[in-house]
């Protein structure tokens, strides 16, 4: 695990110390920044200046435009999101470059991963933002392309993601598409070379709040195994060594918020914070800690139309095991050797 100094911007990554000029410091920050913002307050933002402002100004044609254009494009989360060439050319954008390096983040793969077959790419832990899948997998922070060439990733996430404007269009704009089993079946079933990657734990998995070990949510989830089963999509499950050390949270009230509190408002609330731009004690920036990305060995699976629960099972269980596989293979790597894997 990476060793650094947040405030000379010192980096030790795998035994070699790395300075970072003033101008890529900057660099780094902004483009932490346009992320972090973009996820927490663009869509209020944007929610206020289309339905507030005009009560003040009574222009009322940006509202219009926007929100018609909104309705017309809408189902497009659910019918393989934009085209090729928009999202080929936003993820490639300097600023996913500049977010990757603040970390850093970096992409590891374990085996080559045919683009003449579909993969269903499973990710954990959620973590607060998931900024690790965001600059490892998602954008080409991390050169996923040259890693994994000819496979096209599309982040999943909640349908309702995309109707928040501002955010829905950055979403899409990396090829994010909702996680409905419509949108998942239309994905996988069009053509080869395609890999939605799926936040199994969701939101649950953000409360990882215990320093000794990491909690994943998967027993109770089967359905993405019998999807995987129905369009005969490979699993491929992977594991961010890091991402839960990003936000500090105190383990005492998200622990009162995660037993009594989640199940009676129906979403897991989670306090956290990062750091500052000046200081590394507080403030809602990340923390630059080392994130590593490792995508794991594909599990074959074959397609049945109509599988069985029996089925589902076999490769639910299969798939719990190669996750155990892949974060104790990789744990003592990267720091991790005195870190419990509880999988619930």
């Amino acid at each position: 695990m990476a060793e650094i100094d947040e405030n000379e911007n010192i980096s030790k990554m795998n035994g070699k110390q790395v300075n970072k000029s003033g101008i890529e410091c900057f660099q780094d920050s902004i483009g932490v920044s346009f992320l972090t913002y973009s996820f927490l307050v663009l869509g209020p933002t944007l929610l206020f200046f289309l339905f507030f402002v005009p009560f003040l100004t009574e222009v009322w044609w940006p509202t219009v435009l926007y929100m018609s254009w909104w309705l017309w494009d809408l189902p497009v989360c659910n019918e393989g999101g934009r085209a090729d060439y928009i999202t080929a050319w936003v993820r490639c954008w300097k600023l996913y470059k500049y977010f990757a390096r603040y970390f850093p983040i970096k992409l590891v793969k374990t085996v080559d991963l045919s683009p003449q077959k579909n993969y269903l790419f499973c990710s954990h832990p959620h973590g607060v933002l998931c900024f690790g899948v965001i600059g490892a997998i998602a954008s080409e922070g991390a050169g996923f392309s040259d890693l994994f060439p000819g496979i096209q990733a599309k982040l999943i996430t909640l349908e309702g993601s995309f109707w928040i404007p501002g955010v829905r269009e950055l979403l899409l704009g990396v090829g994010g598409c909702s996680s409905s089993k419509k949108s998942l079946h239309y994905l996988l079933s069009r053509k080869k070379g395609v890999a939605p990657v799926l936040m199994v734990g969701g939101l649950p998995e953000i409360s990882n709040y215990d320093k000794d070990k990491i909690v994943l949510v998967i027993k109770k989830r089967k359905g993405f195994v019998k999807l995987a089963l129905q369009n005969g999509a490979d699993l491929v499950p992977v594991f961010s060594f890091g991402e839960t050390e990003i936000f500090y949270q105190p383990k005492g009230i998200n622990s009162f918020l995660d037993k009594y509190v989640a199940s009676w408002i129906g979403f897991y609330p989670v306090i956290f914070s990062g750091r500052g731009y000046f200081q590394n004690w507080f403030g809602i920036m990340p923390r630059k800690k080392e994130i590593n990305v490792v995508v794991g060995r594909p599990i074959s699976v074959p397609k049945l139309e109509n599988p069985t629960p029996q089925d589902v099972e076999q490769y639910h269980e299969r798939y719990i095991s190669e996750v155990e596989d892949l974060y104790n293979e990789n744990k003592s790597i990267y720091g991790y050797q005195d870190v419990k894997l509880e999988i619930v």
